[in-house]
């Protein structure tokens, strides 16, 4: 290429550069020249068009806007029973398995695990060591659970997500220290019926 066009390529790269900047920077003077020019009424409704229900409540009735609707938090419905599908299903495990989970919950739950191990149950410092294990196995999970110490040889998950009991369930089971679980009035896994601290391994 020779040295003229190259200068001129690269002169009209420069001024390229520039008119974009300069139309950026435009573009910035304008959105403060706008923002400065906001009358107090401006403001109040742009407050108003971001306000919750609640917040809104409490200086008295609030606008329907439409295009709130989009920004609001709706929580997930729950399951119920679908009594005609259950009366439908002949299997009486698959039958059990769907009263089971219309009883779960999209909030709070809680889940007993009973622990044995070597040296269990005399007091509650073993214990307290495994969950705090499994607490940190948990946060690496990615589960909101949170496990916490009820006596010498149980323990207690507790989570604001009851959908996802099943997974806390499994979780535990897979403790080679977790002897059973207690769900909803349901025991899970081995040794049940056996006091823990009494079995052998």
């Amino acid at each position: 290429m020779a040295p003229a066009a190259t200068a001129r390529a690269w002169l009209a790269s420069a001024l390229l550069v520039c008119s974009l900047a300069s139309a950026g920077a435009r573009t910035q003077r304008d959105i403060a020249k706008k923002t400065a020019q906001m009358t107090e009424e401006d403001w109040r409704r742009v407050e108003e068009e971001w306000e919750t229900p609640e917040e809104s409540a409490s200086d008295g009735p609030a606008a329907p806007p439409q295009e709130k609707e989009e920004y609001e938090f709706k929580p997930p419905k729950a399951r119920g029973l679908d009594v005609e599908k259950l009366q439908r299903e002949k299997d009486p495990k698959k039958r059990q398995r769907m009263v089971e989970d219309s009883q779960k919950t999209t909030g709070p739950t809680m889940i007993f695990a009973t622990v044995d191990y070597p040296g269990c149950c005399e007091d509650k410092t073993g214990t307290e060591e495994i969950a705090k294990r499994w607490n940190a196995l948990l946060g690496s999970k990615g589960m909101d659970a949170q496990a916490y110490v009820v006596d010498n040889a149980t323990i207690l998950f507790s989570t604001n997500h009851g959908l996802f009991a099943d997974e806390i369930v499994e979780f535990a089971l897979e403790q080679p220290e977790c002897v059973a679980t207690d769900w909803n009035s349901k025991r899970s896994g081995g040794w049940s019926g056996v006091p823990s601290g009494l079995s052998s391994r």
